[in-house]
């Protein structure tokens, strides 16, 4: 469905020519003449976007851009004209538009919280190019975000939740930039770095800059230069997700179409007061700040739904799945490889006398000796209670027989401190803390698997083997290895 923008301008020849061109680019378009009329629109629909005249009535034109910027508006929204539930609670991105003659107006605009703030009269392809950008960010967050992490406030972070911030400058007036840039970053220790536009950012050493604010006005950057500089920054591993605003000359509307569309988060003209660059800086880094935290809760949830919250090792489902990975290699190279099932010996008895507490730092302790031991070279992970699975890529029986008895004496030679409480003295709420140092011992069963493992059956064959041999380990009198016999 195409996206409905919301214009409210009391000028309705202002309302007719700018309607024509958002319906000319495949846009779903709603009028008001002012915002009590933009009130009542928004019971019919929710708009993706709002365009807001700023020439006439200031002071109720800002009063709305706050309240339609707030985090949560669509809820209230929902429960006063009944919209649709499913709709995001978010925030509705406002471009406002305003004479030049109204400095002032666009700075109060962009602190009451517009996302951009145009001049008149509007240049339509720098418009267009202008929604097109904040649609594009907009639903590139919602690739991130539930309707429950908007609802969270997400979109209000402050500032202070950020840590410091590398800022980085291609221009060659910083006496001119500095200004803003001190305004912007007032109270937060973040690093700012000047550079020409012309030097070599090849070697550009981490960490990984939050902004590149890229000056375009002057004779060190070319039209050209400038644009492909932007599409060079973005394609860089260093700064793909970093924020970008150009300042370029007021006259070039086209080339700062061409910039929002090529990835730019911002274009502002060389005229642009020090306030407004500030608060335009500003609007951009919490932008950014609101993706990474987005782009980690999204990095998180996919290391959690791998990984034992216990030990930190890979779960169960995804060892398996990394075995199927190794004999897809293996069909590949006619390599085997190897997989290993380990118990910890008599890990009940451990629970019994220290509690449960100390079982879970017994396991723990466990899990990092074998991480340490193992990794980069395979996998570990936790499959069960006190059973782990180890997945070996191109290794030989005598190979995987070796690093066995070498994770097994480990063990059984690294002691873990442990804590519990018990009752001391004649007083039943009086406790004493006691220490031991608890020693395990593994048991570990091995199988080796190739080209004939790589299906589901090959793999549930493999890992029976595997557990088979570790059950032989156990008979065998616990804290041994046991290579499968029937693994060549």
């Amino acid at each position: 469905m195409n996206c409905l923008v919301l214009l409210v301008d009391p000028v309705f020849t202002n309302r007719i020519t700018l309607r024509s061109a958002l319906e000319s680019a495949n846009y779903r378009v709603l009028c008001a003449d002012g915002p009590a009329d933009a009130m009542a629109r928004l019971g019919e629909a929710q708009p993706d976007l709002i365009l807001l005249g700023l020439d006439e009535g200031l002071p109720a034109v800002l009063e709305f851009c706050r309240r339609m910027t707030r985090s949560g508006v669509i809820e209230s929204l929902k429960s006063t004209f009944g919209l649709n539930h499913d709709a995001p609670a978010r925030p509705i991105p406002i471009i406002g538009l305003a004479s030049t003659d109204r400095p002032a107006a666009r700075l109060a605009a962009l602190k009451a919280g517009a996302t951009e703030v145009l001049d008149r009269p509007v240049c339509e392809g720098l418009l267009l190019a202008r929604i097109r950008s904040i649609l594009r960010n907009r639903d590139a967050l919602d690739d991130f975000a539930s309707v429950e992490e908007y609802s969270a406030g997400f979109a209000d972070a402050d500032e202070e939740f950020h840590g410091p911030r590398r800022i980085v400058v291609l221009s060659a007036r910083e006496s001119v930039l500095k200004p803003a840039i001190e305004a912007a970053t007032v109270a937060m220790n973040d690093r700012v770095e000047f550079l020409t536009p012309g030097e070599d950012l090849s070697e550009d050493a981490p960490p990984e800059p939050d902004l590149f604010l890229i000056d375009g006005v002057g004779a060190h950057l070319s039209p050209g230069d400038l644009l492909r500089l932007l599409s060079d920054l973005r394609s860089r591993p260093s700064g793909r997700h970093a924020a970008q605003i150009a300042i370029l000359p007021a006259e070039a509307p086209d080339l700062a179409a061409t910039a929002l569309d090529l990835g730019a988060n911002d274009v502002v003209s060389h005229m642009v007061s020090t306030a407004e660059l500030a608060i335009r800086i500003r609007n951009v880094l919490r932008q950014k700040g609101q993706a990474d935290r987005m782009r980690d809760k999204v990095r998180n949830g996919l290391r959690a739904a791998i990984t034992d919250p216990l030990t930190g090792l890979y779960n169960r489902r995804y060892a398996m799945a990394q075995l199927a990975r190794l004999a897809e290699q293996a069909a590949i190279s006619g390599r085997r490889f190897a997989a290993m099932v380990l118990d910890i010996d008599h890990f009940k008895s451990v629970n019994d006398q220290f509690g449960h507490s100390a079982g879970d730092k017994v396991l723990r302790g466990v899990a990092q000796i074998l991480r340490e031991q193992v990794e980069p070279r395979g996998i570990v992970g936790r499959i069960g209670g006190e059973e782990f699975l180890i997945a070996l890529p191109d290794t030989t029986e005598a190979e995987a027989q070796s690093l066995a008895d070498s994770l097994r004496q480990r063990v059984a030679e690294q002691p873990i401190s442990v804590t519990r409480t018990a009752p001391f003295g004649d007083s039943d709420r009086a406790e004493a803390i006691l220490r031991a140092n608890v020693t395990v011992t593994l048991s570990v069963g091995v199988a080796l698997g190739g080209a004939e493992a790589c299906s589901e059956a090959g793999i549930t064959g493999l890992y029976a083997r595997a557990d088979a041999a570790l059950y032989a380990a156990k008979t065998a009198g616990r804290n041994t290895v046991t290579l499968c016999p029937s693994a060549a």
